[in-house]
């Protein structure tokens, strides 16, 4: 990949941190649904394929991020933990 001027650089890792923050969003709202299913007992098949979906849907996207080169990558998977930070403050609040 060729070094890129730094406006536009920043502007991209920016627009994945904000991709990672949506990514984990749903991963994490799939995965608390995942849980809730798991937890009742009932439908197995549609949790076991929630957590396929989940897995492969994050693969994916990181893949190809991957391909724009490491900064988009770090910032996208920041967004993501950022996320989860999220995700966990959010179950702390319910129990």
């Amino acid at each position: 990949m060729t070094a890129q001027p730094l406006p536009l650089s920043a502007l991209l890792a920016a627009a994945c941190f904000l991709g990672g923050i949506v990514l984990g969003i749903g991963y994490f709202a799939l995965m608390r649904r995942t849980v809730l299913l798991f937890v009742a007992g009932r439908q197995r098949a549609i949790a076991a394929a929630l957590t396929l979906l989940r897995l492969l849907g994050v693969l994916g996207v990181l893949a190809l991020v991957a391909r724009l080169g490491p900064l988009p990558l770090l910032a996208c998977f920041a967004g993501f933990l950022a996320a989860r930070g999220r995700a966990i403050r959010a179950e702390k609040r319910r129990a």
